[in-house]
């Protein structure tokens, strides 16, 4: 097996309702929410939040 970090291992397993389960990648996903403004809401220091998603 090679030492590189971009050896290709799984997270674990994905099971689905109508197919075959499978392997779950390694990768993830970052996503920039836009923080709502207006009155009565506290301002977000930079103006967005991270939400994370994984595995793929």
């Amino acid at each position: 097996m090679e030492s590189s970090p971009w050896t290709r291992t799984s997270l674990g397993k994905v099971y689905w309702a109508d197919r075959a389960t499978e392997d779950a990648g390694n990768r993830f996903f970052l996503k920039l929410v836009k923080a709502p403004k207006g009155p009565g809401i506290p301002k977000h220091p930079r103006g967005y939040y991270v939400q994370t998603f994984y595995p793929s």
